[in-house]
């Protein structure tokens, strides 16, 4: 057994890469992942991959019973606010593990031990804070820490728990301040290279990285980047890469064991060439037009689901 299990409620299909996912899970050993999915396709499960087949309607009942009052949970994408929970909602498929933790879909994993290592894990109660992944030590303390009702946070987990707006409740900054008042140990370091989803070349959302030229190599479990600077290829070595909000073509040519990722696309690792003019190519920006006309429909329906108020509440905790 595993010291630490990854949790992934996901309902309706699978991207189009979902069989890259499993297999960059299947070459991490030292980690388990529990699935509960609605899609019953036929895909390449590895061992260390565990699926529980159920419906979005049985999972609302779940999380329903479990509070006394009227929770809102009206789609799948609405379960971010709840993943900072998960350690209480799936407790009894948690009991045998020392860490359980959520991860996303739309990325693949590089080495993560070489990061995430057991001397990281022994010393820490929280590791990484993103809600693309982050881990917690699987105690009741951590496990009931969502109920905190700490004065760093402007909005407690009735109501982000109660409003139709998606408040990413799992990754609240304020989370840092709850964490060090209750001296619980943690480590946030950067680890992750996180795509920005607002720009078609690859730009990191996150830390002194963000290079303009850019490219990914997942081979055979190792993620690299490699990136143009100078005139001078450059490497460097990630646990996971994050590909939100962007639609990848998965070409039928490329090897499930190495391949390139490019900002649109999956590539045979073979088809490099000239590596200067390979990274050159895909390191020009584009107009993203289809992502910039989602935008603006993911802050109308925003708007609608209560955008406005959880605004102010930051706003006001802030000027205090």
């Amino acid at each position: 057994m595993n010291r630490s299990v990854f949790i992934i409620p996901y309902f309706g299909k699978f991207n189009n890469y979902f069989q890259l996912f499993l297999n960059s899970c299947e070459k991490n050993p030292d980690f388990d992942w529990l699935i509960f999915t609605d899609d019953k396709r036929a895909f390449n499960y590895p061992s260390n991959v565990h699926v529980y087949y159920t419906t979005f309607e049985l999972l609302q009942e779940r999380i329903k019973h479990l509070f006394d009052f009227d929770i809102i949970l009206h789609q799948p994408y609405k379960l971010c606010d709840y993943k900072i929970a998960y350690g209480y909602i799936f407790r009894e498929y948690i009991r045998d593990y020392e860490f359980w933790g959520y991860c996303d879909i739309d990325m693949l994993f590089g080495r993560i031990s070489k990061f995430i290592t057991d001397e990281i894990l022994t010393q820490n109660d929280r590791i990484l804070e993103r809600g693309h992944l982050t881990l917690f030590r699987n105690c009741e303390q951590i496990n009931k820490l969502f109920m905190n009702d700490h004065k760093a946070l402007f909005i407690d987990y009735r109501y982000a728990f109660t409003t139709k707006y998606c408040c990413h409740f799992d990754e609240f900054e304020p989370w840092n301040q709850v964490m060090q008042d209750m001296k619980l140990r943690q480590w946030v370091v950067p680890i992750f290279a996180d795509i920005s989803s607002d720009s078609y070349r690859f730009v990191l959302e996150y830390g002194n990285h963000k290079k303009n030229k850019q490219i990914y190599l997942w081979r055979d479990g190792i993620l690299s980047r490699y990136y143009l600077e100078n005139g001078k290829i450059y490497q460097d070595e990630w646990c996971y890469i994050h590909l939100q909000k962007r639609k990848m073509i998965l070409e039928d040519s490329i090897d499930n064991m190495e391949y390139w990722i490019v900002p649109n696309k999956f590539i045979a690792y073979s088809e490099a060439g000239h590596m200067e003019k390979f990274i050159d190519m895909y390191g020009i920006d584009e107009f993203y037009l289809n992502r910039k006309i989602g935008r603006i429909k993911e802050i109308l329906e925003n708007i609608l689901n209560g955008a406005l108020l959880f605004r102010i509440k930051r706003i006001r905790i802030r000027d205090k």
